[in-house]
């Protein structure tokens, strides 16, 4: 095993009916909230609606910025930006799945600096500070509600980029499994192989040799996404199997799977989910791949 350095410090909220610690949780560390979220299946299944109650009751002023798209684009993380710095917003809530979680720490990060937020993706500045971001997932996959990543789309470049920072971190992580329950079965599935395939680049691509500990957790928590998966799809109101969806996929990416194994790249994600972290271009190496990223 490798030296490491393993800290994370987001505080995590599970259980059912935890969304409605939203508001409670967000007005600890601001009174001004820019809720991030997708297009509009959270309100339609009522979610969106709870979360925003649960903020209007805690007090909290709301700005709305919804509609974040898979694979995040820049152009609508500088609208947010733009908006959090007009209305002088103190905390992020970011409601949806792993895309609109990485455009509210985008937004969070951005919001801070006195230049375009684009300057960290490409290498040429780096992150000093963001707002608190509040994460509320509302999809199993990306991990992004519990770790220091992002990624990000230039749409006018074609580049999509992943970097990592400290700064990053969700403050707070509210994991409702209830909050799953009305995921498509695609999406379901896509977000099961998207945390797998996070577990399989610490297990296969790494430059430690010898980790079993870490093999055998690992190994343990793909074996948990498959059963769970397959539950879900056959029963997607069964709690138990959405959540062991949601705290697997959290503990995928969460950097206790890389601690110790030095190196790790990711070229399994293209062939298995989302993933190009590791493909931009042009421009620099994306941090995920850097040595000790993860570790």
């Amino acid at each position: 095993m490798r030296d490491f350095v393993f800290h994370n410090p987001t505080q995590i909220i599970f259980g059912q009916g935890a969304i409605a610690q939203a508001g409670k949780q967000a007005a600890a560390l601001g009174t001004k909230g820019l809720l991030v979220s997708g297009r509009e299946s959270l309100k339609r299944l009522g979610i969106y609606q709870k979360v925003l109650h649960s903020l209007h009751q805690a007090g909290i002023e709301v700005i709305e910025h919804g509609g974040v798209q898979p694979n995040p684009l820049l152009s609508h993380v500088r609208e947010g930006i733009c908006l959090a710095q007009k209305n002088g917003i103190g905390v992020v809530v970011a409601l949806g799945g792993g895309s609109v979680i990485d455009s509210g720490k985008a937004i969070a990060a951005g919001a801070l600096a006195g230049h375009d937020v684009w300057g960290f993706f490409k290498g040429k500045k780096s992150i000093k500070d963001a707002l608190p971001v509040v994460a509320v997932p509302t999809v199993a996959g990306s991990g992004s509600e519990t770790n220091n990543g992002m990624v990000l789309t230039n749409e006018a470049t074609g580049q999509k980029i992943g970097i990592g920072n400290r700064h990053l971190f969700p403050k707070i992580a509210i994991l409702d499994p209830v909050a799953t329950f009305s995921v498509p079965p695609s999406t379901t599935a896509f977000g099961a192989v998207d945390a797998f395939s996070h577990l399989l680049e610490f297990y296969l691509n790494r430059e430690e040799t010898f980790s079993p500990l870490q093999d055998h957790y690992s190994a343990g928590l793909m074996q948990t996404l498959m059963g769970a998966c397959e539950t879900a799809l056959a029963k997607p109101q069964d709690f138990q199997s959405r959540a062991e969806l949601l705290w697997a996929s959290a503990l995928a990416l969460n950097g206790i799977s890389a601690a110790g194994l030095g190196r790790v790249g990711f070229p399994c994600h293209p062939a298995g989910s989302h993933g190009v972290w590791c493909q931009e271009k042009p421009g620099p190496p994306s941090p995920f791949c850097r040595p000790g990223f993860w570790t």
